[in-house]
């Protein structure tokens, strides 16, 4: 095989596209071009061709991967999530079947946490104040409950929530009950129910039970 044709991509300024024995091949980035020193009229064997088409997909991932993260921010499973996802359709899109696609994202995600594009510290502390302060926040235990599903470690979870201010929990709690109480007791005059009601709503928020009754009994001791 032979490298007849490298050309500078009009779609991605930093790539460029690479046709063997003049049939095109793929495209990769201006970086891994130079890692893998191909030059045009270069003669490959079969292991070079399998190194081409990691590089291919390597640089295909990290120009996806980049623009999915500054979406917002994610967690590292998130972000292996999309990677394995991406990286199957690709592959199969190419016909690049010798690939290992987990060594590929593996080395990519490395190169992601240290140029600080993963970081799940960073994630958690991100993702608790979003849902603290959104219009319809969540309670600790919801919250934590998330993040472990998004694959945070407990040691990150627990470590991000004692730097949280209780009083701010506290206050959203208040809030999201008294709005709720209002809808309740539009509907139901008995008072022991609209207690019940309300103690069951909230509690799917995620918010401590000690927390939940304290505010209950503060709102209608005002009643």
């Amino acid at each position: 095989m032979k490298i007849t044709k490298i050309e500078q991509s009009k779609t991605f300024s930093n790539f460029v596209n690479i046709y063997i024995d003049n049939n095109y091949c793929c495209n990769i980035s201006h970086s891994k071009l130079l890692e893998l020193g191909l030059t045009k009229n270069l003669s490959i064997g079969e292991s070079e061709y399998k190194k081409l088409q990691e590089a291919s997909l390597y640089s295909v991932l990290e120009r996806k991967v980049i623009k999915f993260i500054h979406q917002r921010p994610h967690s590292k499973q998130e972000v292996n999530q999309y990677l394995n996802k991406t990286a199957y359709k690709f592959l199969k899109e190419k016909g690049f079947y010798d690939v290992d696609q987990g060594t590929v994202i593996n080395q990519l995600i490395k190169a992601l946490e240290e140029n600080n594009y993963i970081d799940d510290i960073q994630f958690t502390s991100w993702f608790i104040s979003q849902r603290m302060n959104s219009h319809r926040p969540k309670g600790e235990y919801y919250i934590k409950q998330e993040l472990k599903q998004k694959g945070v470690s407990l040691d990150i979870i627990e470590s991000a929530f004692q730097n949280i201010n209780h009083k701010k929990e506290l206050e959203n709690l208040d809030k999201l009950a008294r709005k709720k109480y209002k809808e309740i007791s539009k509907r139901e005059p008995n008072k022991y129910k609209q207690k019940q009601k309300l103690f069951s709503y909230i509690k799917t928020k995620g918010f401590k039970q000690e927390d939940i009754f304290a505010v209950i009994d503060s709102i209608f001791k005002e009643i």
